[in-house]
């Protein structure tokens, strides 16, 4: 009889143990289910954030864009565009820095057609622009995208030349390729770079690096280079109109002109009381990159 009566007992706690153990994990399936509602919610916020930040910077993208292409056109800004567009330039860089392939050749599409536009803007007092105002209105313009076609990183301009050729905009490419061909060689080289004697080594180095964006677009693909130019017909001036194509001789003769002034005797006989070491094996590594860009062209020419 005792026996039996400790044989229940330890039945009883058997169950009882059991139905803890069955309990505990009810429990700890309920605390799970927890969990997870804790870490869905976590992730939902998660995203919801990432969303915000999202739209947040795409914000700030167009805001740059947007503050930065009024100031490049602005009129006071363009008041004085040469020998350099001086005012518009630091827009036009932080518009070139900011913006993405895509954006920049629609731009060149929508401003190239707003430029050929014959129909006189309204002035903000509901009067027409005359003929003048319109046609310095068209040329600001016209050199504002001349200096983004020149600014642009060339990290940028491969990117357009790759895929936007193909896209829906290929006349504006070529027109973008067009005017920043105009840009390196008559504003960055010719009326800043090279307009006078080098004096320091990073002064010939600046002048390499624009010589070498220029070369980059004389050595794209020949049936490339047959279609790019720029003809504007919107001038009321038909003289004010650009009409041009690529011309290889643009580079040729930055080459040849690099060339001279990377030689010249002043030059030469400055370089050793301003720099050090560095600096004079530098300059003999661009003098040897210069020299073999120039026969290389002129070669060519022959």
């Amino acid at each position: 009889m005792k026996k039996t009566i400790i044989a229940i007992a330890l039945v009883l706690v058997g169950c009882k143990s059991a139905n803890d153990a069955m309990q505990a994990t009810k429990d700890m399936g309920g605390k799970m289910d927890d969990t997870n509602i804790q870490i869905k919610r976590t992730n939902d916020r998660t995203d919801e954030m990432a969303i915000k930040m999202e739209k947040t910077i795409v914000g700030m993208h167009r805001q740059t864009l947007q503050v930065a292409f009024e100031n490049l056109v602005k009129k006071e800004n363009a008041a004085y565009t040469e020998p350099f567009p001086y005012d518009m330039a630091p827009f036009a860089e932080v518009f070139a820095q900011e913006v993405n392939p895509s954006e920049l050749v629609q731009l060149f599409y929508i401003q190239l057609k707003r430029i050929d536009e014959q129909v006189p803007p309204t002035k903000l007092d509901g009067t027409a622009m005359s003929d003048a105002e319109m046609d310095r209105e068209k040329q600001a313009r016209l050199i504002a995208l001349e200096a983004l076609a020149g600014l642009t990183p060339p990290a940028t301009f491969r990117q357009i030349v790759a895929t936007e050729i193909k896209g829906f905009y290929p006349r504006s490419v070529y027109g973008f390729i067009m005017l920043r061909e105009l840009f390196l060689k008559e504003k960055l080289l010719d009326s800043s770079a090279l307009s006078g004697d080098f004096l320091y080594v990073g002064e010939a180095r600046r002048a390499v690096v624009f010589a070498s964006m220029l070369d980059e677009i004389a050595m794209l693909d020949a049936k490339i280079l047959s279609r790019v130019s720029v003809q504007t017909i919107g001038f009321r001036n038909p003289e004010l109109n650009l009409n041009t194509k690529h011309d290889v001789s643009r580079v040729t003769d930055t080459w040849s002109k690099l060339n001279r002034r990377i030689n010249s005797e002043v030059f030469i006989n400055q370089v050793p009381s301003v720099s050090d070491a560095a600096e004079v094996k530098e300059l003999e590594q661009l003098k040897s990159l210069v020299s073999a860009k120039d026969s290389y062209w002129k070669t060519l020419q022959k």
